[in-house]
Order: C-alpha cells, then sequence, then structure tokens
C-alpha cells in the first residue's frame, strides 16, 4: 500500500514539473536553454568579430550589441552606404574608436569574389574570434514555378556563400578556438511551408553542413545554430519573386506578405539571446513570435504525426491564402 501511495505521490509530483515546464514554454519566447543562458556585459569584449548581413535586421541588431560589449566588429553586407551610416552611428552611441568597426562591403551570392573577401577580413585585425553567418536572401515562390537562376542564387547566397567564407575562415578561428554563429531560420527545422521550396532547401543545407562542421572540430570551434520564427524587419518585402525580381518592386497594392511590423519578435531579441546562446555554447536555439510558432517546433521535433496533421490543413490554407495575397499585390487590385 505504501509503495502505491509512494507511486501516486510521484506521479503526482512529475505531472505539477511538467506542467510548469509547459506553462514556462507557452510564457516564453525561446527555448528553455536558451531563455536561462547568461550573457555577461563583457562577453565578446577585446573579441574581433565579422558579422555579414550587417545593414539591417537582426546582423545590425548583433553588430550594435557587439560593439557596445566592447568586440571590434567586421560589419559586411552589399549596402556601403548602410554599413557606413551604421558605423557612424555605433562610433556616436557607444563612444568606441572608429577603427574598432570595420566596413567590408561583401556580396555573398557572388561566389567568386568572397575568397578575396575573406582574406581582406582576415587581415583588417589579424585574427579573428567569431563568424556571424547572418546574410541571405528569401523568395516566396511555388516550386513548379521557380526557375534554376533563382534556387541558385538562393542556395549561393544563403548556403553556398556562407560555406564559401566560413571555409576560408576556419584556420583562423580553430586557432582561436571560435564561434561560427550561424542565423539559419524557422524553416531549417520546420519544413513543408508553401512558396518556400527554395528557401527551405538552402536553409536545410546549411543545418546539414555546420551541424557536420561542428563534429569534426568539436574541441576546437563552437557552432551555434539559430532558427527564429517571424521576426519585426523588412526581410520578407525583399523576397525573390519567380522573375528573379524583388517582391518590393512588384507590389504594386503596398500590401505586405506578413506584418512582421506587429511581431511581437524583434531583432534586438534575436541578437542578445542569439549571443547568449553561441556563449554558452548552446548547438540549437528555436526562438518564436507566438504560440502556434513555439508548438510547431516542439511538436516537429518531438511528436512528428501531430505536426503533419496539422501541416496538412495549415499548410493548404497558407498556399492559398498567400497566393491570393502575392497575386492582388503584384497586380494592384
Amino acid at each position: 500500500m505504501k509503495v502505491m501511495e509512494a507511486l501516486g505521490y510521484a506521479v503526482a509530483a512529475y505531472g505539477v514539473y511538467f506542467a510548469v515546464k509547459c506553462v514556462r514554454i507557452l510564457r516564453a519566447d525561446c527555448d528553455l536553454p536558451t531563455m536561462r543562458a547568461k550573457l555577461p556585459k563583457d562577453a565578446y569584449k577585446g573579441k574581433v568579430c565579422w558579422v555579414t548581413g550587417a545593414s539591417s535586421g537582426i546582423g545590425k541588431a548583433i553588430a550594435y550589441q557587439l560593439v557596445e560589449q566592447g568586440a571590434t566588429v567586421i560589419i559586411s553586407a552589399r549596402n556601403v552606404q548602410k554599413l557606413n551610416e551604421a558605423k557612424a552611428d555605433m562610433v556616436a552611441k557607444f563612444g568606441c574608436p572608429e577603427g574598432s568597426v570595420h566596413v567590408l562591403p561583401a556580396d555573398l551570392g557572388a561566389l567568386d569574389s568572397l575568397p578575396a573577401v575573406a582574406e581582406k577580413a582576415l587581415a583588417a585585425y589579424g585574427r579573428l574570434d567569431v563568424l556571424v553567418n547572418n546574410a541571405g536572401v528569401t523568395a516566396f515562390i511555388l516550386g513548379k514555378d521557380m526557375s534554376m537562376e533563382v534556387l541558385q542564387n538562393l542556395m549561393t547566397t544563403n548556403f553556398l556563400g556562407q560555406v564559401c567564407i566560413t571555409q576560408k575562415c576556419l584556420p583562423a578561428l580553430v586557432k582561436s578556438k571560435g564561434t561560427i554563429l550561424n542565423m539559419v531560420s524557422r524553416t531549417g527545422v520546420i519544413s513543408g511551408l508553401p512558396y518556400r521550396t527554395a528557401y527551405c532547401a538552402s536553409k536545410h543545407a546549411m543545418v546539414g553542413y555546420f551541424g557536420a562542421l561542428r563534429s569534426e572540430h568539436m574541441e576546437e570551434i563552437k557552432v551555434t545554430n539559430i532558427y527564429p520564427g517571424l521576426v519585426a524587419t523588412n526581410f520578407c518585402e525583399a523576397s525573390v519573386t519567380s522573375d528573379g525580381d524583388s517582391f518590393a518592386s512588384k507590389n504594386k497594392s503596398g500590401a505586405k506578405l506578413f506584418d512582421l511590423d506587429k511581431s511581437t519578435l524583434t531583432p534586438e531579441r534575436v541578437a542578445d539571446r542569439s549571443l547568449a546562446a553561441a556563449y554558452n555554447n548552446i548547438w540549437d536555439v528555436w526562438i518564436w513570435s507566438n504560440v502556434l510558432e513555439c508548438l510547431c517546433f516542439y511538436f516537429n521535433q518531438y511528436s512528428p504525426e501531430i505536426s503533419k496533421s496539422t501541416l496538412i490543413d495549415g499548410a493548404t490554407k497558407l498556399r492559398d491564402n498567400m497566393g491570393k495575397e502575392i497575386e492582388k499585390s503584384t497586380k494592384g487590385h
């Protein structure tokens, strides 16, 4: 009798523990290890960091937080004007020396140019401690309508370009026992999102490559992959259409594919948790903007059958609604 009573108490205690965990997860905006991760104010002080895609959004937020911590930062993107403006703002805001922020223009889609760009990054300060692979482009195109040119562009910018600069920087990162921080996407772990065939492919490629790279250099470098949900940026408006033009250039109605301005997930929050996760050597990080995204992450990971049944209904509705929105916005009706 006492054994059964003790067993009952144990089951009840575990039920309470599980319920508390569930409540904490639903109230959080990221997985529990990432939520608990500490980020000392001087975690990156004295580190040399290279951030790609640093002219706006998450990349810019990461660069700002690194400079605020006392890091020396190389910022890269295609838009040189925005990079120079960001540098001037960081110098004025944080009072850091101008020499602590180095502007290095780079186009991750121009694969042949990247070895030389990486050499310039390594020569800028003579070493490298942190590489942030953040640059990327997105697309909202049905698989059947996608040209090979568009697919090649996305795979090059989002995957091959990241691999190219990583390979060139790897000896320096091994020498410093450094960190590679990859800004992937929720599409890197959640498959089956309509109009995202090319984008999903490029992000799954990143996950596979950098997961294997981590295992090859387990004792020499740290690799952290970040999977954010919908973030309050203009990333979707810069997406590529089926003929390679940007969505914004064809958007005659002013409509938005997603109303990201209302997203509760800000670039600054993603940057903070990403840097904390990398500092604590957390391998994979889920960050979400709402409960639905949270459930998608956990069902996909721990209950694929539930994820599949939900996806069948949700993806069909999303496909049809998104198709109507894209057609309406590009035709101006």
